[in-house]
C-alpha cells in the first residue's frame, strides 16, 4: 500500500519529502506487514515503487527515545526488482542478531574458520 507523499521545510530551511509504504511479506503461517519510509525526492523518483508489485527492499531500523518512550524509524535505502528473464537466485541469508551486555543489538559476525592445531613433534607429547 502506498501512502500519500508528505513534504515540508526543516528548521534549517531545507525542503524535505518522504512517502510511507506498507509492505506485506510471507513470514511463517500468516502474512506479516511492515511500514517503511522512503526519504528524499530523488530516492522516491529512482525507486518508483508502485502498489501491487513484488519487490525486495533493504531497510535500516533505528529507534529513538523521547520522554521515556521509544519510537522506531524504518527507512528504505535500496529497492530491487526481479528481472523477467533472469534465472532464479538463491535467497541471501539474513543476518542473525545477538544482544550484547550493554543492551545494544548488533548483527552477528560470521565465525572465522578454526585454525588447524599444530602437529606435535616427537618429545612434545604429554605422556
Amino acid at each position: 500500500m502506498c501512502l500519500p507523499v508528505v513534504s515540508g521545510t526543516s528548521r534549517t530551511g531545507k525542503n524535505w519529502m518522504k512517502q510511507s509504504f506498507v509492505l506485506e511479506y510471507e513470514g511463517g503461517n500468516y502474512p506479516r506487514t511492515v511500514k517503511f519510509d522512503v526519504i528524499g525526492e530523488e530516492k522516491l523518483r529512482n525507486f518508483g515503487i508502485r502498489e501491487g508489485e513484488t519487490i525486495t527492499v533493504s531497510l535500516d531500523i533505528n529507534s529513538r527515545e523521547y520522554n521515556g518512550n521509544y519510537y522506531n524509524d524504518i527507512t528504505c535505502w535500496r529497492v530491487e526488482r526481479e528481472q523477467a528473464n533472469a534465472p532464479a537466485q538463491q535467497p541471501q541469508p539474513q543476518p542473525q542478531y545477538q544482544a550484547v551486555s550493554n543492551g545494544v543489538i548488533y548483527p552477528e559476525a560470521p565465525m572465522p574458520a578454526p585454525e588447524a592445531a599444530p602437529v606435535p613433534k616427537e618429545g612434545d607429547l604429554p605422556f
